[in-house]
């Protein structure tokens, strides 16, 4: 698996624009509520980002 920018591996998601993430409205009276956020944007993985960008938009790291 490659990693990118040292910190994503490629198929990790990243979004491309703020996720605006919300708690979404409960359905029903019945069981738990819900309390986990919820992206309101699609998410990309990383390796496809990668695939549309030009050349010239990376740098080699010679750290590593």
């Amino acid at each position: 698996m490659k990693h990118l920018w040292q910190m994503y591996t490629t198929d990790q998601r990243i979004y491309l624009e703020d996720p605006k993430p919300v708690v979404p409205q409960r359905k029903s009276k019945r069981g738990k509520a819900p309390s986990r956020l919820k992206a309101q944007t699609q998410a990309t993985c990383v390796d496809e980002f990668v695939q549309y960008q030009p050349s010239n938009a990376w740098q080699e790291n010679t750290r590593w």
